[in-house]
C-alpha cells in the first residue's frame, strides 16, 4: 500500500512540529513581527487542518481565507520565506520527522511560496 504524506507522518506528528515551530518562530529575530497581536492557537489549528490536507488528509475541510488573502498585507519576502524553511527543517528535525518526510514536506508547502510572498518570481528560483 502506497501512504500518502499524512499518513505516513500522523496527525500527532504534523500538530507536534507545527506547535515547536510556532514556539519557535514567536520569538525568531526574522519572524516573530509577522506574529504580534495574533491568537497563536487559532493560527496552529488553522495550519494543522491546512497542512494535513496539503500533505494529503481526506477527512477534513479547511474553513480559512485563501493563502493570497491572508498574507497580502504581511510584506513576506523571500528571506521571511528561507527563513521559515529553515526553522521549519530545524523543528522537524528536532521532532524526529524522518528525512525523507521532512523534505517532502517542505517541498509541497514551497510549491506555495508565490502565493505568500510579495517576491513572487524570486520564489521560484
Amino acid at each position: 500500500m502506497n501512504l500518502n504524506l499524512y499518513d505516513a507522518i500522523g496527525f500527532n506528528k504534523i500538530e507536534e512540529v507545527l506547535r515547536l515551530f510556532y514556539d519557535q518562530a514567536v520569538i525568531d529575530p526574522l519572524l516573530a513581527h509577522f506574529f504580534f497581536e495574533k491568537d497563536i492557537e487559532e493560527l496552529i489549528q488553522k495550519q494543522l487542518v491546512f497542512t494535513s490536507i496539503l500533505l494529503g488528509a481526506k477527512n477534513l475541510k479547511y474553513q480559512g481565507k485563501p493563502l493570497k488573502k491572508v498574507h497580502e498585507r504581511l510584506n513576506i519576502r523571500k528571506v521571511h520565506l528561507a527563513r521559515r524553511n529553515v526553522l521549519m527543517g530545524e523543528v522537524m528535525a528536532q521532532c524526529g520527522l524522518p528525512a525523507d518526510l521532512a523534505t517532502k514536506w517542505q517541498s509541497l508547502e514551497q510549491s506555495l511560496n508565490s502565493q505568500i510572498s510579495k517576491d513572487e518570481a524570486a520564489c521560484n528560483d
